[in-house]
């Protein structure tokens, strides 16, 4: 299937309209077509050093950790990387994620949890 996706710069979208956008996305995704907040397409960037990492540790590379303060940290920079939100807030969405969630989960489900976090508390 093709899969496509919006990416709009982050001056450009109305924010009330982008929060309501990405949670209705996030719940009810659309295999054809996919309303991506700036900053979702971390999913889509190169993981390859933090794959590397869980080889080299014999772990899943598709999981994601909690308790491993290298994986929080690789997370922070990602989403940071891609957008604008302090290191503070998205530190709180993980976290929020973690209480929510089982200590291993699968890396894309996790990601998706913390965006949808930060997009509620977006203004």
């Amino acid at each position: 299937m093709l899969k496509q996706q919006l990416t709009l710069p982050y001056r450009f979208i109305d924010h009330k309209v982008s929060k309501l956008l990405v949670s209705a996305c996030l719940v009810y995704p659309s295999p054809l077509n996919t309303f991506v907040m700036p900053g979702t397409g971390i999913l889509y960037d190169d993981w390859k050093d933090y794959d590397k990492r869980k080889s080299r540790e014999k772990r899943n590379s598709s999981t994601f950790l909690c308790n491993e303060a290298w994986e929080v940290g690789y997370l922070i920079s990602k989403i940071r990387k891609h957008h604008p939100f302090p290191e503070a807030a998205v530190r709180d969405a993980i976290r929020g994620c973690c209480l929510e969630s089982l200590p291993s989960q699968q890396r894309d489900e996790f990601v998706q949890c913390v965006m949808k976090k930060l997009a509620a508390t977006a203004h």
